[in-house]
C-alpha cells in the first residue's frame, strides 16, 4: 500500500476524530479566552504576551497531554494491511499518518489564533519577534508529537492503551517537575522567550529526538506479532 493511499484511507476515518477534536476546540477557545482576559488586565508588552501564550499550566500541563491522548485514544488501524502491502511497515505508516493528522488538527487552530491575537495585541514589533513565536508554536507542536509517541511505543510494546495512557500523563509530569526545577532539557523551551537562532537549534534538536523515537517505534513494529 502506497503512502499516498494510507494518507487517502485515513481521511475517510477523519468522522470517527470529530468528537474529541471538538472536546479539544472547546477548551482552546476557553483557554483563548482566559489568556486574552488576562493579556487585557495588565502592561501589553511582548514578553507578558509571550508568556501568557506560552504558560506552563494551561498549555503545558493539559494542552499538551490532552492532545497526545486523544490521539492514542482514537488509534484504529487494521493490522492485516501488511498483508497486502507486504511489509509491516504499513501499520507504522498508518499509525504515523493517523496521529500527525490528528495532532495537526487539534494544533493549527491553537497556533493560528496565537499568532493572529499576536498581530492584534500589536506586540510584535520586528521580525525577530515573528520568528521567536512562530518557532515556539512549532516547539509546542514537537512536544505534543513527542509525548504521543512515547504513548505508542508503550502500546505498541504491550497492545494496551492504558499503558500508553500513564506513559503520556507520567511523562508529562516529569516535565513539567524539570520544569519548575529549572533543568535544562529540549523539552518546554516553548515557555521561555529566547533568541531566534536558541529557538531554531532546540526545533532541530527536537525533531531529531522525535527521529530517533520514529526510528525505534518502526523497528518494534516490524518485530511484533499482530
Amino acid at each position: 500500500m502506497l503512502t499516498h493511499k494510507i494518507i487517502r484511507q485515513q481521511f475517510r476515518y477523519a468522522p470517527l476524530y470529530y468528537k474529541p477534536i471538538v472536546l479539544v476546540y472547546i477548551f482552546t477557545v476557553l483557554m483563548i479566552l482566559v489568556k486574552v482576559g488576562m493579556i487585557r488586565q495588565g502592561t501589553v508588552t511582548f514578553l507578558d504576551v509571550y508568556f501568557r501564550w506560552f504558560d506552563a499550566y494551561l498549555l503545558g500541563l493539559v494542552f499538551l497531554p490532552m492532545s497526545a491522548i486523544i490521539s492514542l485514544m482514537t488509534l484504529g488501524f487494521r493490522s492485516y494491511d501488511y498483508l497486502l502491502g507486504g511489509s509491516r511497515k504499513v501499520l507504522y505508516q498508518q499509525i504515523l499518518v493517523q496521529s500527525l493528522l490528528v495532532q495537526t488538527a487539534i494544533w493549527l487552530p491553537w497556533s493560528m489564533i496565537t499568532l493572529i491575537s499576536s498581530y492584534t495585541f500589536d506586540i510584535v514589533s520586528n521580525y525577530q519577534a515573528w520568528i521567536v513565536i512562530i518557532l515556539s508554536t512549532v516547539e509546542v507542536f514537537f512536544n505534543q508529537v513527542f509525548l504521543l509517541v512515547m504513548g505508542l511505543v508503550g502500546y505498541v510494546i504491550t497492545k494496551s492503551k492504558t499503558v500508553g495512557l500513564m506513559i503520556i500523563v507520567g511523562l508529562n509530569m516529569l516535565l513539567f517537575s524539570l520544569y519548575l526545577t529549572k533543568h535544562v532539557t529540549p523539552f518546554w523551551k516553548f515557555t521561555l522567550s529566547q533568541s531566534p537562532l536558541t529557538k531554531f537549534t532546540n526545533v532541530l534538536i527536537l525533531g531529531l529526538i522525535l527521529w530517533v523515537l520514529l526510528s525505534i517505534l518502526l523497528a518494534i513494529i516490524k518485530n511484533r506479532d499482530y
